[in-house]
């Protein structure tokens, strides 16, 4: 797989979304870190291993459409995950302060990490070792040393799997729109095409949070809570202004935004009128 045409999609999951609060009517937004490779994001890997000469063998065996990042110690290693996120980590066993199962055992708790492949590549051989570390979570179990282009297939193969399911937790099909959330983009879906919608940061997120409920009714103070945060306080006719300019911007279907007398509104996912 050539990661240089991988987009590894949002750097969190769906309820996060890189959508911040609201503030004021056009809203706030942040923006994930990137490191960009031929115009698409570069799948970004953890490697604990405190032997210089393995950490550059890796490092040559991963190639440049892969951003490596190296830790010598767990210090260094907890640090990282703190400070940034991962597709993989690969992780050695015996550390200067510590063990690599230990560590494992730490992703898997974490909610952060825990969906996050782990390889262990280490000296321990024994059967024990791999199975502990198979037990613990970890996806993938190699001893050294080992054969350059067999570490280089299988973390392919395991950032193939993962970040597929990334690119499918950070796009939203609904029908007639398509919302792709790492890039806050709304796509119009016509039997002529594809449109992109120009939407505010409001009325993005606005369509999101009612796309994400297909059938459902969210009352106007739902939305205030969902798209402005629960501590805003906002007048919920705010809201009617928000929606009926959405509505304008989705054209035809913008009958698919429901209003419900005296509860609220809902998003329509079908052809139905």
């Amino acid at each position: 797989m050539n990661f240089s045409n991988t987009v590894t999609g949002g750097e969190k999951k769906m309820d996060a979304m890189h959508l911040a609060p609201g503030h004021g009517a056009m809203g706030a937004w942040t923006e994930p870190s990137q490191l960009v490779y031929g115009g698409q994001m570069l799948p970004k890997v953890l490697v604990v291993e405190d032997s210089v000469e393995f950490q550059a063998m890796i490092r040559a065996t991963l190639g440049k459409n892969i951003q490596v990042s190296m830790a010598s110690t767990l210090g260094e290693a907890r640090a990282a995950v703190r400070s940034g996120q991962f597709d993989l980590f690969l992780l050695d066993v015996m550390l200067p302060d510590g063990s690599g199962f230990d560590f494992c055992s730490e992703l898997q708790a974490d909610t952060k990490t825990q969906s996050t492949p782990v390889i262990f590549l280490t000296g321990k051989t024994g059967v024990t070792d791999k199975v502990l570390g198979l037990t613990l979570g970890a996806d993938d179990y190699m001893t050294k040393p080992f054969e350059p282009a067999e570490l280089r297939a299988r973390v392919e193969s395991k950032l193939k799997k993962s970040l597929s399911q990334k690119q499918d937790e950070n796009v939203l099909h609904r029908g007639w729109v398509r919302l792709e959330v790492p890039t806050y983009t709304a796509i119009l879906i016509t039997e002529g095409g594809e449109k992109k919608l120009d939407l505010t940061p409001i009325e993005y997120k606005l369509l999101y949070r009612l796309a994400q409920h297909p059938g459902h009714i969210l009352t106007r103070q739902q939305l205030i809570d969902l798209v402005w945060g629960q501590n805003t306080f906002l007048e919920e006719r705010s809201v009617d202004k928000h929606v009926s300019s959405l509505r304008k911007k989705l054209d035809m279907h913008g009958k698919k935004i429901r209003t419900v007398s005296g509860l609220g509104y809902q998003f329509v996912p079908g052809n139905d009128q």
